[in-house]
């Protein structure tokens, strides 16, 4: 079943979609986006400030009219719809403690016009063509500059899947080097993962962030019974790489959902990305050069 985010889990949590392949014809060069000020209300943006004028017409062609309104609140809030539809979504939060760092509370690019179903963890329907995302994203780092921002981050109450995909396709990094750590300890489990055999390895981002998240009581006991013994408990194993990454596979548990992620750092323990979602060490950054 493909997990779901509710209203109150997007507005904590960033979510995107993947890019997918789009030939796009060469635009004439944009107008700079205005200086604006959160506390003054005064950013202003059309449509074609973030999507490109082929990619509009598509919309406008299918459902009418294309829409943008910015909503003021503890957030800024874009919204683009087509018709109905929601095509980008952006909320971002200014750091009281940082002058000149937004936070990414949520972003959504998404394409009403490709009805796909194969989805991942992040996803409500596929992202936009490759080239468009492309345009949209060098677009919200050129708002962010123009609003004083040097830097955009995004807090660790994304999924695996978010901070997979926020790290390949936005080019965010760890901020700091808790951060680099946790990152490194992650990909390394996301790698040892992969190297699974076929029937327990995790088929996409969706399978393996569901292997981040929330261990039940059972597969606790299983680790616990381990932690005593130092040896599986039934219907269990535990696999280990260089000392460095480990896996309990629980085989109580449904296919699919079998394999749980084991930290190293500081003591060994299952891994619960819902633990410490707002530790420093999950936080990325794009800096805006």
């Amino acid at each position: 079943m493909r997990l779901k985010h509710s209203l109150v889990a997007l507005l904590l949590t960033a979510s995107f979609s993947l890019p997918c392949a789009f030939a796009l014809e060469v635009e004439a060069p944009l107008a700079p986006i205005k200086p604006w000020k959160k506390s003054d209300q005064n950013l202003s943006l059309q449509p074609e400030d973030l999507l490109p004028s082929d990619y509009l017409k598509d919309l406008k062609k299918a459902f009418g009219s294309v829409q943008l309104v910015i909503a003021y609140g503890r957030d800024v809030v874009i919204d683009v719809k087509a018709g109905p539809e929601k095509v980008a979504g952006f909320w971002f939060q200014e750091d009281a403690t940082r002058p000149g760092v937004l936070i990414v509370e949520s972003l959504r690019l998404e394409n009403p016009l490709d009805h796909s179903d194969d989805l991942h963890a992040a996803q409500y329907r596929k992202g936009l063509p490759g080239e468009v995302f492309t345009f949209a994203k060098k677009r919200v780092f050129e708002i962010a500059k123009a609003g004083g921002y040097r830097a955009l981050q995004a807090p660790g109450s994304q999924t695996f899947a978010v901070n997979f995909l926020y790290r390949r396709s936005i080019g965010m990094r760890a901020e700091n080097p808790k951060a680099q750590a946790f990152q490194d300890e992650i990909d390394r489990l996301y790698k040892f993962a992969r190297t699974l055999p076929e029937a327990d390895r995790p088929k996409s981002l969706e399978d393996f962030s569901r292997a981040t998240l929330n261990p039940p009581y059972g597969t606790k006991a299983k680790w616990a019974h381990y932690l005593a013994n130092q040896k599986a408990a039934p219907q269990s194993e535990v696999l280990e790489l260089d000392g460095r990454a480990a896996i309990l596979i629980d085989r109580d548990r449904p296919k699919g959902e079998q394999v749980f992620l084991i930290r190293q750092s500081p003591t060994p323990r299952l891994l619960d990305w819902n633990e410490g979602l707002h530790d420093p060490e999950r936080f990325l950054v794009r800096e805006l050069n």
